[in-house]
């Protein structure tokens, strides 16, 4: 089918492809942080080494956002992730095309239109409402923080999941804070 009969439909395909970014923001996440503690411990311990490694840099910030070194292997994995993601994402977009020029409202684009929302705003909504669908997105998102307590998206995990580079990292920032300034 080339357009979304319902909202079901449309809501679906955005979590899978939100999906596809998480798997890849895991993949990256797991190459950039190695632990030496049991898997069972994992997000509960503190590693000395990891707080060591940590004071080292003295830009947190920076260290934080810059690419994991990844193994050519991984690499290629992300890649695929990336192209599959894009590639969805014409997809949703088309059917969405498609089902507006059959009348057929979808409550997502409503709210876009409604309250103005950003590709990136919308990708961030879907984040937050992602463990009230499915539960299991709340491990998905322990092991990205690194914490089994924090199983809801932060700030930081949006940044970690929706972009792809430091630089869409910076440039996300910026644009909100200019947004923040101009409110004010």
């Amino acid at each position: 089918m080339n357009y979304y009969p319902d909202s079901f439909e449309h809501l679906r395909d955005e979590l899978k492809r939100l999906t596809i970014l998480l798997h890849r923001a895991v993949l990256l996440n797991r190459a950039q942080y190695t632990h030496t503690i049991p898997g069972s411990l994992a997000g509960q311990v503190v590693e000395a080494a990891e707080i060591d490694a940590l004071l080292q840099n003295d830009d947190f910030l920076a260290a934080r956002w810059q690419a994991p070194q990844v193994d050519p292997v991984l690499a290629s994995r992300v890649e695929t992730l990336d192209a599959d993601a894009a590639r969805l994402r014409n997809i949703i977009d088309e059917k969405v095309t498609a089902s507006t020029k059959k009348g057929i409202r979808l409550p997502l684009v409503r709210l876009i239109e409604e309250f103005g929302l950003s590709a990136f705003e919308l990708e961030v909504l879907l984040l937050a409402i992602a463990p009230d669908l499915d539960p299991a997105f709340e491990k998905v998102f322990a092991e990205l923080h690194d914490d089994v307590i924090r199983t809801r998206p932060s700030v930081d995990l949006a940044l970690q999941v929706l972009c792809r580079n430091e630089r869409e990292k910076i440039h996300i920032v910026q644009e909100y804070r200019h947004r923040l300034e101009r409110t004010r």
